[in-house]
């Protein structure tokens, strides 16, 4: 597996069945003035 950072959030998950590329969203961000739609 290789994990790759991107900026400062970002990130690029190799392995050998495939590939992730994810910007993870932590909740409540921003106090909660920014929300995921729809809610998952």
């Amino acid at each position: 597996m290789k994990v790759t950072f991107l900026g400062h959030a970002g990130m690029y998950i190799e392995t050998t069945f495939g590939s992730i590329l994810c910007d993870p969203f932590f909740n409540p961000a921003y106090f909660g003035s920014w929300y995921p739609y729809p809610a998952n």
